[in-house]
């Protein structure tokens, strides 16, 4: 039984492996096409003015077209205008620019993910087991995706997992704000629409060995250090992100904080997942299909908010979210385990009396 258990942990292990380093080929794909797919003009909506030479009015190279593919053309640091909290406005204000994708380039774009989407699926469904599909089956007996959805049901109800949930849902709005705010206020504003493909790389790449580095350092480093420090890491970001104004000649800059971050992510999923893993251990297919859902609850979340209200808002609200479903999760880790530690002990100890009471009956 111990060997079974060792043997589904690897096998989620090495999952949740391939499923952090697709995002790395994602966002690899994704900016070799915006980088090489054609030139990505960008167009300002501000009004602008003409300026009286001469040889007679002369309006400004931005109203025409700039292409973030070169470098040196790249959108001016004055595109990046951050909407801040005032007196009389919460909402995000129009966008002052826009990007032009050619038609050939967004369809390069679909066509690639629709057919790696195709692709997956076929490899999924030729490796599956194969499912009985003439099983005779009691007319009282529940049909099995009844079942599972059930057990989906129950899962939500789970005290251990109400105790992941918040922080769940953390996970995944932040994850939904890097990918529509920073990319949005930060990076495309200041370095070009192609920037955005290599940042997110650089924040998968850094989720995918944070994962790895920090599974490791469970094992010799208390939980709880770990997890003050990633909110002071994750908190520091947040006030970076409050003070900066993104300009273009801070290149390194947004490497940093996408490199942080992803460090910060992998060390929140590294948590959940092995909760999860060891709670679990024979019964983990709906808790982890819980776990997804509420990420994906958070991502909605993150992606529905990104265009009403300004960052300031958001930024203030993760910072004390996470320090809050830091603290309960792990309050409630520490005195789950030390529950099941308890039990564990008196089973054993019941145990030795049964058996010194069957010694001394012989």
């Amino acid at each position: 039984m111990a060997s079974e258990t060792r043997s589904s942990r690897d096998t989620l292990r090495l999952f949740y492996f391939f499923y952090n380093s697709s995002r790395i080929w994602g966002h690899l794909v994704t900016a070799l096409l915006l980088r090489y797919g054609g030139d990505v003009y960008v167009f300002s909506t501000r009004p602008q003015y003409p300026r009286f030479h001469a040889t007679g009015p002369h309006f400004p190279m931005l109203d025409l077209h700039m292409s973030p593919s070169l470098y040196a053309t790249v959108a001016r640091p004055s595109l990046c205008t951050l909407d801040h909290i005032t007196e009389d406005r919460i909402f995000r204000s129009p966008a002052s620019y826009v990007f032009y994708v050619p038609s050939n380039l967004y369809l390069m774009l679909i066509s690639t993910y629709l057919g790696l989407a195709f692709l997956g699926l076929a490899i999924v469904t030729t490796l599956l087991d194969k499912f009985d599909l003439y099983v005779s089956q009691d007319p009282l007996e529940r049909p099995p995706i009844l079942l599972s959805f059930r057990k989906v049901v129950l899962s939500l109800i789970d005290p251990q997992l109400r105790l992941m949930f918040p922080m769940v849902l953390f996970i995944g709005y932040q994850q939904g704000f890097m990918i529509a705010d920073f990319t949005r206020s930060y990076v495309s504003c200041a370095l070009g629409l192609e920037a955005i493909g290599y940042t997110m790389l650089c924040m998968a790449a850094m989720t995918t060995l944070g994962s790895i580095a920090a599974h490791q350092f469970f094992k010799h480093i208390k939980r709880m250090t770990i997890m003050f420090a990633t909110v002071v890491c994750h908190t520091g970001l947040l006030m970076v992100l409050w003070l900066w104004t993104p300009v273009r000649d801070d290149v390194a800059v947004f490497y940093v904080i996408a490199a942080g971050w992803g460090l910060c992510n992998a060390v929140w999923e590294t948590l959940t997942t092995t909760y999860l893993a060891t709670s679990f251990t024979y019964d983990w297919q709906a808790p982890f299909a819980v776990y997804f859902m509420a990420q994906c609850i958070g991502l909605t979340t993150a992606f529905t908010l990104s265009p009403i209200f300004v960052n300031d808002i958001k930024i203030c609200l993760m910072a004390p979210h996470a320090t809050s479903t830091a603290s309960l999760f792990t309050s409630g880790t520490e005195t789950a385990q030390t529950a099941e530690a308890a039990r564990q002990g008196s089973r054993s100890l019941n145990g030795q009396v049964l058996q010194q009471t069957i010694c001394c009956c012989k």
